[in-house]
């Protein structure tokens, strides 16, 4: 970490979710619960920017305790508080995509995400997981495909989103990239993570140069390289940290917490 990084630099933090402040568990951090409150005392502003559906990304903003602020949900086309206020929202057509999806092994499931609804095509046992982990938050549906989204994911084999991910950057219209091994995340090239963020930070009057990010999947990228100061984690690809103007430690030894403790604290 580089020592000319002044405290006062920064105004707004933001974080990725998976791979970045859930432990192994699957739970944030406890640490780094304590050194948000610490450093919202010190008047820093928090928000979570993730591919993850804004009833999930609220629910990990209240273990947080951020939760009085907006989040930036399903790859930053979606900004909304925790009583589900849009602030934000940004979609494209199916019709872009349909034809190449249609080429795709059925043992891709497909997931469309249009606000606050998740419809599912061809579901399989990642997307059975998915349920499971949020079926208290929001039940998915097989059917009524919308014309407009958000976003869509692909889950499924590694092997097989290979494939998929090289027919569909063909089209450079859109951009899609892996939040993890077994996700593959599309979108029209106008949404990204860093665009919402930066739309979230005009809203505050906050110059992007005055945000630090943390990160660790390839959709990460243009929030960590476009920030004033981008943190890839650890178990992060090198491509991903090579995008980010530091590197913190792995996810399940509370990188981000050790990291800001050290920067700010």
């Amino acid at each position: 970490m580089g020592n000319t990084l002044k405290k006062n630099k920064y105004s707004l933090i933001a974080f990725d979710i998976d791979g970045t402040i859930l432990g192994n568990n699957h739970q944030v951090c406890s640490k780094l619960i304590k050194v948000v409150a610490l450093l919202k005392k010190q008047g820093y502003l928090f928000t979570l920017v993730s591919a993850r559906m804004p009833q999930s990304v609220i629910k990990i903003a209240h273990a947080l305790g951020v939760s009085d602020t907006y989040q930036i949900a399903l790859n930053g086309s979606l900004i909304t508080d925790t009583k589900h206020n849009v602030l934000y929202t940004k979609t494209f057509t199916t019709q872009r995509v349909r034809g190449a999806l249609n080429t795709l092994d059925k043992q891709i499931s497909r997931n469309y995400y249009d606000s606050f609804d998740w419809i599912i095509e061809y579901p399989n046992s990642y997307t059975l997981k998915e349920i499971s982990i949020l079926g208290d938050i929001i039940l998915p549906r097989e059917n009524n495909l919308p014309d407009e989204v958000n976003k869509i994911t692909l889950i499924g084999e590694p092997h097989l989103l290979a494939i998929a991910q090289a027919k569909l950057i063909k089209d450079e219209t859109l951009l899609v990239s892996q939040s993890h091994i077994n996700y593959l995340e599309i979108t029209c090239n106008t949404i990204s993570k860093f665009n919402g963020l930066a739309y979230y930070a005009s809203t505050l009057n906050i110059p992007i140069d005055e945000i630090i990010a943390f990160g660790d999947g390839e959709n990460d990228m243009s929030m960590l390289s476009g920030v004033g100061l981008g943190v890839a984690m650890a178990n992060a690809k090198d491509h991903v940290k090579a995008s980010a103007a530091d590197v913190a430690g792995y996810h399940y030894e509370e990188g981000v917490a050790n990291y800001l403790s050290e920067l700010l604290l």
